[in-house]
């Protein structure tokens, strides 16, 4: 048995008592902080991933494009999928098309 995933387990347990016997007065602090909280832990982990070595060539090979990559069929297959994935109300429209229309 896993006993730190135990622990989590029942300090959440604990916490969710808690709150659910405070009552309506405790709900709004732990919206707040449940709200709050991943936005300062994204910053948190922006600020160190920034200040890593190499960062700054990191950023810039995500940023440059590499336009003779496009020549490649595979990479047009790729992003004919992934714009196909990306929008998932194109399907949608053919529901709209009569279907004996032609």
């Amino acid at each position: 048995m896993q006993w730190e995933l135990v622990g989590a387990l029942a300090i959440s347990y604990a916490l969710v008592f808690l709150c659910i016997f405070k009552g309506v007065q405790s709900s709004g602090k732990v919206v707040w902080f449940t709200a709050t909280s991943p936005f300062v832990m994204l910053a948190i982990l922006l600020v160190r991933g920034v200040t890593l070595p190499g960062a700054g060539q990191g950023l810039l090979y995500y940023i440059t494009p590499d336009f003779t990559r496009l020549k490649d069929s595979q990479v047009c297959t790729i992003i004919a999928h992934a714009v196909q994935q990306s929008s998932p109300t194109f399907p949608s429209f053919f529901y709209y098309f009569p279907f004996h229309s032609w």
